[in-house]
């Protein structure tokens, strides 16, 4: 530090400054430290000055501490001139402790300069700490603002290291290690979304080029990958210059998961809405047809009676299967539009399954192995029990025709939950489930999709009417119940049944069948 020689073995230097600096701005340990450090210069130094240089330090350090007690000392410029003030009284008494010759020379001639000195050097020590403080204060503001952003908010620089993150994007980035820091895109790493780093990589350097990039990446975090909304503003300096990127991202994993259920709900109501239609058509066109019929059957029933020829009685005969035919066709819309009469009764539904499966065994061949897994403590069922078997048989044909060099089908049973769908009509919520699972070949998403329409196969002309899945998805919900269908290509169709289960009877007997009827 600048030293005043002004009288042989006497030095005044700003010492004095710093001491009372340290004690008021830093605190009484910081103050004793430093009034520790200008004794022992001042006594390394000798001469008169030891003396009033050691006395001054200790006392600007206590004084300097005690008006720090009352107020800051960095706030405006009055309090710190106050402060340099004192110090500099306070070191022109100890002058006075000197020799008398060297005080008096040292008053008449420094005094004013020592009160200037001291109080102007006070100040400028106040300002530049009090700007600092300022600083901190403000960064210290802004990160906490920034850490409790639930954005992602981060600096790079224009290479695309990264510089500093908020605590949200900090999960999302790579650790620093030693003194390389980790580029934005090594975080991208998420399986889901392979392309994302390339996608960082050139969004930095566009925006490093001096353009605002927009882009959606997701993020490998803590366990777990998020999707970001980002945009990457370049940052200038006064001459234009790109020279940090300012990444800001917003998570939007939830946001587009709802919208992907939106969506998938808005299908499931446009689907519902089109069966609903269809079935209503479906409906009066089956009854219609339905009366056509009987008067046609009527009518060959009375031609079988009377005596015919031959030939004309094998056309009476063929008409009347084509009626048949026709009818059951009948039965299979009106089963879609849901307006068969039911004939709901408590079931044992291991009961109905086994002898299905049973029948099921003759009519699919050696080529089919046909599995059961009964639940032991099955409810007992409230449902229809010939439309059940019908059902059976519809699953069992499609599982045949998917399954041409042989295979294998299972048929489950167990309990399920009414939140598996919405059960209405005062009934509980309890319910029966029917898997049914082939090894066939399996579904398209298209064919999937429109599996229960009426009339829609993919077997080849007259080999199908089209109706089986649909008498199947009618009979599931007129009896209040639910259909699930589970299908990919090469890995076969799973179709789920869920039925009603018969109130106030928890699970079947080990040789029940067929309970009371319903009235």
């Amino acid at each position: 530090m600048t030293a005043v020689r002004v009288s042989p073995g006497i030095l005044m230097d700003v010492r004095g400054v710093a001491v009372m600096g340290a004690s008021a701005l830093a605190g009484p340990i910081a103050g004793a430290i430093a009034a520790v450090i200008a004794i022992v210069v001042r006594l390394d130094l000798g001469g008169a000055g030891v003396l009033p240089g050691n006395g001054t330090a200790i006392t600007v350090a206590i004084v300097g501490y005690l008006l720090a007690r009352r107020r800051r000392a960095d706030q405006g410029v009055l309090w710190p001139a106050t402060f340099g003030l004192i110090g500099g009284l306070l070191q022109v008494a100890w002058v006075a402790a000197m020799p008398h010759d060297v005080a008096v020379v040292l008053l008449r001639t420094r005094a004013p300069l020592l009160l200037a000195s001291f109080t102007l050097g006070f100040v400028l020590l106040a300002v530049v700490v009090g700007r600092d403080r300022e600083r901190a204060e403000r960064e210290r503001r802004l990160a906490a603002i920034l850490d409790w952003t639930p954005l992602f908010i981060g600096l790079l620089d224009p290479a695309g290291r990264v510089l500093q993150v908020n605590r949200a994007g900090l999960e999302f980035m790579e650790r620093q290690t030693g003194s390389r820091r980790p580029f934005f895109w090594e975080s991208a790493r998420c399986a889901a979304d392979p392309t994302a780093a390339d996608r960082l990589r050139v969004a930095v350097e566009r925006a490093a080029a001096g353009a605002t990039a927009r882009f959606e990446a997701e993020l490998a975090g803590a366990g777990r990958c998020r999707l970001f909304d980002f945009q990457l503003h370049p940052v200038r300096d006064g001459a234009g210059r790109v020279v940090m990127l300012l990444p800001e991202g917003r998570d939007i994993t939830e946001q587009r998961a709802a919208e992907t259920r939106l969506k998938e709900a808005e299908v499931s109501l446009r689907q519902a809405q089109k069966m609903e239609a269809v079935g209503q058509l479906t409906g009066g066109i089956a009854h219609d047809f339905n009366n056509i019929i009987s008067i046609i059957r009527g009518n060959l029933e009375l031609l079988h009676r009377h005596a015919l020829p031959e030939e004309v009685r094998r056309l009476v005969e063929a008409a009347r299967r084509a009626t048949t035919r026709a009818a059951t066709l009948t039965g299979y819309l009106l089963a879609f539009s849901r307006k068969q009469q039911l004939r709901r009764a408590a079931v044992s539904t291991n009961g109905i399954v086994a002898d299905a499966a049973a029948m099921l065994r003759r009519i699919l061949g050696e080529r089919i192995d046909v599995r059961l897994d009964l639940a032991d403590d099955l409810r007992l069922g409230y449902f229809d029990p010939h439309q059940l078997e019908t059902a059976l048989l519809n699953l069992a044909i499609n599982a045949r025709d998917a399954m041409p060099e042989g295979g294998t089908l299972t048929i489950a049973t167990g309990n399920a939950r009414a939140k598996l769908t919405s059960v209405s009509d005062g009934m509980s919520g309890d319910l029966v489930r029917i898997t049914v699972h082939d090894t066939g070949a399996g579904m398209t998403a298209e064919v999937l999709r429109r599996a229960v329409e009426p009339f829609f196969t993919t077997k080849p002309v007259g080999s199908g009417s089209g109706l089986g899945l649909s008498m199947v998805y009618g009979f599931v919900k007129q009896s209040g119940g639910h259909i699930e269908i589970d299908s990919a290509p090469g890995e076969g169709t799973t179709v789920t049944l869920y039925l009603p289960a018969a109130a106030g009877i928890d699970t079947e007997g080990k040789h029940a069948r067929v309970a009371t009827p319903a009235e």
